[in-house]
């Protein structure tokens, strides 16, 4: 999977009419969010998790029964979710962002050789 986000980052940062198809700033943004809003979904559903284990705890009953099952199915694919937002969030700091820096790097080398 990274293989491909990879090649499609290094085809995206080529330039047309001197400008950059991508914007380095944007893509840190873009991560830093998703790792901000991955966090804070683990917050809400851990505070949820427990209101529901206490109210289920009063709440005796076959609808309180279902409501909390259907409750803890919800936060029993937390752990999947949060996987997959952070393989984006290393996706875009890891692979796109520092690429790019190192071929704008190279670039520059190369073309101080010409000055």
């Amino acid at each position: 999977m990274f293989g491909k986000v990879h090649q499609a980052v290094s085809v995206a940062n080529a330039t047309v009419n001197g400008s950059n198809l991508v914007d380095t700033d944007k893509v840190l943004m873009t991560a830093a969010g998703i790792k901000q809003s991955n966090e804070h979904i683990d917050k809400e559903f851990s505070d949820m998790s427990r209101k529901v284990s206490r109210i289920e705890q009063v709440w005796d009953s076959p609808a309180g029964s279902k409501a909390a099952t259907v409750m803890y199915r919800l936060f029993s694919g937390s752990e999947a979710r949060h996987a997959v937002l952070q393989n984006y969030v290393v996706a875009l700091d890891q692979l796109v962002a520092p690429n790019y820096q190192a071929t704008e790097e190279a670039n520059s080398t190369l073309a101080d050789q010409f000055k």
